[in-house]
């Protein structure tokens, strides 16, 4: 009897807890499959435009151009509230390698505010999503890190990609592996070998948020709060070469790391 009321008293005591729990999982759950529906819709709005880009492949900017006025659409329908800084003024004349830290899903969505048309370098299982998958593959660069000829043969692309006039958007990290965020993992060399081949500026950005907003344990729900993207001053690369590769990698680890310490103090003290 004393067990029994004792139990009777922890289901009082912790039940409005635990309904409120519940609710809370709910509403996120209803709020995560619309978002994900209004994506796909949306999504299919611009299908037009990035099938006219793909079949007609001098017009490639359009369809990539479109994935900026997309993002317009997208984050306000699903009541995120966007706040972008931009350190610098971007010159639509020159084009740019950017390299962003990357903890989440939210994170490739979340580099189309860059206002210039820019191709991803992805990961080949970005393939497997329907349709998405099409047309990443066909607008931006596959890689698949397991394979030599494969990283070979994408830093090629890349390159002819900058020669044509576009902007390279690189996650350094090369997926989401850090299991610590906002701890990132070691950078992979590829971006940074790119800009000093190039003599491009590379351009840092951090993504504080994104973490909080979906993160990866694999229940795929969101969490509704603000976002910010930060674009920061480029990195000058002319005179850089081979050498100093890690030297530009560094600076670039710096300037994000820092950049996501300081967000994340400020989010602390309000």
């Amino acid at each position: 009897m004393l067990y029994y009321n004792n139990y009777i008293f922890f289901i009082k005591l912790q039940f409005p807890n635990l309904l409120k729990d519940l609710v809370k999982t709910l509403l996120k759950r209803l709020y995560t499959a619309y978002v994900a529906l209004l994506f796909v819709t949306t999504f299919f709005l611009f299908a037009p435009v990035f099938l006219f880009a793909i079949v007609f492949k001098s017009k490639a900017k359009y369809g990539l151009l479109a994935n900026h006025w997309w993002a317009k659409i997208f984050f306000p329908l699903a009541f995120i509230p966007v706040e972008r800084e931009f350190r610098f003024k971007p010159d639509k004349q020159q084009n740019y390698v950017l390299c962003a830290n990357h903890f989440s899903y939210l994170d490739i969505p979340s580099m189309v505010w860059f206002p210039l048309p820019f191709k991803f370098m992805g990961k080949k299982s970005v393939m497997n999503v329907p349709l998405l998958g099409y047309v990443f593959q066909k607008l931006h660069i596959m890689v698949d890190r397991e394979e030599a000829r494969s990283r070979t043969g994408s830093l090629r692309r890349a390159m002819e990609a900058l020669d044509q006039g576009f902007s390279l958007m690189i996650f350094p990290e090369g997926g989401i592996f850090t299991k610590e965020p906002p701890k990132m993992v070691a950078f992979k060399s590829g971006a940074f070998k790119a800009a000093i081949t190039k003599q491009i500026p590379l351009v840092p950005v951090t993504i504080p948020y994104n973490f909080m907003i979906l993160p990866d344990d694999n229940r795929y729900l969101l969490h509704r709060r603000p976002f910010k993207i930060i674009f920061h001053e480029p990195i000058a690369t002319k005179g850089m070469d081979a050498s100093q590769v890690s030297v530009l990698k560094q600076q670039t680890r710096e300037v994000i790391e820092q950049e996501l310490k300081a967000q994340l103090d400020n989010l602390q003290q309000i």
